[in-house]
């Protein structure tokens, strides 16, 4: 399973990090996709490479989408591209986890709350509720109109 992280700087060090193990720990590929190659960089410091740019993938090639958000040299750009990622995952039932601070760019998408939407926020079980909605790998309850 191959799952987009979308991700700018500012990003909480901690969260980030736990749930890219957590992934990793279950076999599913993290693939970073950002404003540009290179690496963001969180609040604390950590630093994360970019694998892909919005130019140079589509979300179609994902299994499900985990929304970071962080800050971006274009942030207006940043958020529509990462909108736009959402709302495509969104459209074809996949999973989509939601980071404490990519709340802001999944509320302007067109995505609900609902089947196979995890939201991080105040979730202890976050991670293992994100793995179990990769593996279910669509929604087709999901109300996308």
């Amino acid at each position: 399973m191959k799952v987009g992280i979308l991700i700018g700087d500012g990003f909480s060090d901690e969260e980030v990090k736990s749930t890219i193990e957590h992934l990793s720990m279950y076999g599913v590929w993290a693939y970073t996709i950002g404003e540009k190659l290179g690496t963001v960089t969180g609040k604390n410091g950590l630093e994360i490479h970019v694998n892909e740019t919005f130019m140079t993938t589509a979300p179609v090639l994902f299994d499900s989408l985990y929304v970071v958000g962080g800050n971006a040299a274009n942030q207006a750009k940043f958020n529509a591209e990462s909108v736009y990622f959402i709302n495509e995952a969104f459209r074809h039932y996949k999973p989509i986890g939601v980071a404490k601070t990519g709340n802001t760019i999944f509320t302007a998408s067109d995505a609900k709350k609902g089947p196979g939407i995890v939201l991080g926020e105040n979730s202890a079980t976050f991670t293992d509720d994100f793995i179990l909605a990769i593996t279910q790998q669509r929604f087709w309850e999901r109300d996308i109109y």
